[in-house]
């Protein structure tokens, strides 16, 4: 018995399963539908402008009919004679007509004794629209109502439009602000500068700037001003492309601080007691009147001469240095020759004083040359110029010539005319070849504050008796294209050297106390000091009471 109803419930649910099977091939076909869409060249846009519309259709399944009524909301204007069918439309759809009726209804309808059967996005028309100058801000749809479309039984269905939505913009036709300056102090803030924007239903935002953060800034959004430091700065509002500034004078809210006094030595000079401003470096006296530069003090003369050796040894003399700069010196005296005559080819010429080779021994078959010229040294900034070396050489020769230099540089110290020389020596058969001449000039250095004379001269010796005796010098000028000056001699030569620095930066300074300061201090170390001493005495005082 158990078998036979297992067997009649297989069965049966054998035949419920094709029965389910079987219901897809029953059903009808899909209903066929249709979209449409209408889209613009541009999404916003001002008064006045024009815009491009398309009309799309979008099928699936058979289309027989299809009608619609475009609608221009209030505010946009449709543009007389600009809708026009795409080319070829009725061959596109296989439709008998496809017609466009602007007046009165702007109708577009179509139909056909054949259903268009393609499933792709197919653009029915094109059309122009112009925003009213009027026209508010805001959002303007452009769509179809009252879509109907025919499937292939002429079963008339409703469609809805994917309207084509324009915001309007109003540009800005003005701006201007309620303050055309300002004065702030710095760390303040400005809240109240405000920005008027014509018409009043403007869709630009006001947008701020600054042109000197450093001095003030500007939240791009609220315009609120943060005054940075001292100075002159320019807001500006913007909206669109109109612009209106307002300018920024900041003052400093000066916290002072007291540059106590400095003695000056022989090699830095001190300066007197003056307040400073930590914020601005602007500088004061002593009474908080401003003052244009720091009260220096003179250097001290009173140097420190080591009188045990000449430690200056030059070619104008000797002198004893400081010992606390090397470059001062005392009163140059002059050389003490240790023969008369010239050096010859078994002596030199030295100072019997501070042995300093006055003349350098001749060397066989070697005679000296000595090209005399001038340094003069400018201060063109607002420092004295210090002590300096500079570089001289000879080149060019008129004839291939071997030399061995002796001297080529200059030492100065401070705005004036020096003399100089430069020494070389050469084989005493190639001594003709210098009748032929030279260049000198001056080797371009790279210190720091100086600029240097780069002038090249042709230096002609004049020999007497013999090529190994100069008696004199004839000296001509080289111009940009290296051609000499013959019919100009000179009778010297010189450099001049510019030295161009600033003053020192204001040194810094520990904050301003007064006597008060003082004060708190020695009270700070007191209380320290008896905290200690206290803690001291318990702490052995608990020692000896456990010790008991």
């Amino acid at each position: 018995m158990n078998k036979l109803i297992t067997s009649l419930m297989l069965v049966f649910t054998l035949i419920l399963t094709m029965l389910a099977t079987a219901v897809p091939a029953l059903a009808a076909p899909p209903a066929s539908s249709c979209t449409y869409s209408i889209e613009a060249d541009k999404t916003s846009a001002n008064p006045g402008d024009t815009i491009n519309f398309t009309i799309y259709m979008q099928q699936t399944g058979k289309q027989n009919t299809m009608e619609g009524t475009l609608v221009i909301p209030s505010g946009l204007t449709f543009v007389d004679g600009s809708g026009v069918l795409e080319t070829g439309i009725k061959e596109t759809l296989g439709w008998d007509s496809v017609d466009w009726t602007p007046v009165p209804n702007m109708i577009l309808n179509g139909y056909g004794a054949e259903s268009f059967t393609g499933t792709g996005k197919i653009a029915l028309m094109k059309f122009q629209g112009t925003v009213d100058s009027t026209a508010a801000a805001n959002d303007y749809d452009v769509t179809m109502i009252d879509l109907v479309a025919d499937d292939e039984t002429y079963n008339p269905k409703t469609f809805s439009c994917v309207p084509a939505t324009i915001t309007v913009i109003k540009p800005a036709e003005s701006i201007s602000l309620n303050m055309s300056e300002l004065t702030l102090y710095t760390g303040e803030e400005e809240t109240g500068l405000i920005a008027n924007v014509a018409p009043a239903d403007c869709t630009e935002t006001v947008v701020w700037s600054v042109d000197k953060p450093e001095v003030a800034t500007v939240d791009p959004a609220t315009g609120k001003i943060t005054a940075i430091a001292p100075g002159e700065a320019t807001v500006t509002a913007k909206a669109g492309t109109k612009t209106a500034t307002c300018k920024v004078k900041v003052n400093c809210t000066h916290s002072f601080s007291v540059v106590d006094a400095k003695d000056s030595t022989c090699t830095d000079r001190g300066w007197d007691s003056y307040i400073k401003c930590i914020i601005c470096d602007k500088i004061f006296d002593m009474s908080d009147n401003p003052i244009a530069e720091i009260p220096y003090r003179a250097l001290n003369d009173n140097h420190d001469f080591d009188t045990s050796e000449w430690g200056y040894k030059e070619a104008d003399g000797h002198a004893h240095v400081c010992r606390r700069n090397a470059a001062h010196h005392d009163e140059i005296q002059p050389h003490i020759p240790d023969h008369e005559g010239g050096a010859t080819y078994d002596y030199a010429v030295k100072c019997t004083a501070c042995g300093y080779v006055i003349e350098p021994q001749l060397v066989e078959g070697k005679i000296n040359v000595e090209v005399p010229f001038k340094v003069t040294v400018k201060k063109t900034g607002e420092m004295d110029p210090g002590k300096e070396v500079f570089k001289f050489v000879v080149e060019n020769f008129g004839a291939p010539t071997e030399y061995v230099l002796v001297q080529d540089t200059v030492e100065t110290e401070g705005e004036k005319t020096y003399e100089g020389k430069l020494i070389f020596t050469i084989d005493k058969y190639d001594a003709g070849n210098l009748s032929e001449g030279f260049v000198i000039r001056q080797v371009k250095g790279d210190a720091k504050g100086w600029t240097y004379d780069e002038t090249k001269f042709y230096a002609i010796p004049i020999f007497v008796d013999s090529y190994t005796n100069v008696g004199g010098w004839t000296f001509c000028s080289i111009d940009e294209n290296d051609e000499l000056d013959h019919n100009n001699p000179l009778d010297g030569i010189g450099f001049t050297n510019s030295y161009n620095a600033e003053k020192p930066v204001t040194p810094d300074a520990p904050p301003k106390t007064g006597g008060s300061s003082k004060t708190i201090l020695w009270i700070g170390l007191v209380t320290i000091a008896g905290a200690v001493l206290v803690g001291s005495s318990l702490y052995f005082f608990k020692k000896r009471t456990v010790n008991r």
